[in-house]
């Protein structure tokens, strides 16, 4: 769960492309949140292309373990 506790929108991009389906900009607005499911355990690297790339600013990992 993507939870938006800024005054500003923002994004969910995966860094790899097709990795989990993006958050769009107009879907995270201040105090909206968002859901993505991970289908596979992992490392999924994504960034908020408002605010930053995949390698500066506004970036993260979610880390998926197996159930």
């Amino acid at each position: 769960m993507f939870n938006n506790q800024g005054r500003n929108p923002h994004n969910v991009i995966p860094v790899q492309k097709g990795a989990f389906e993006q958050i769009a900009t107009d879907d995270l607005q201040p105090d909206e949140q968002a859901q993505v499911i991970f289908d596979e355990p992992g490392m999924y690297p994504y960034y908020c292309s408002l605010h930053g790339t995949p390698k500066a600013g506004m970036n993260g990992r979610v880390q998926v373990a197996e159930s």
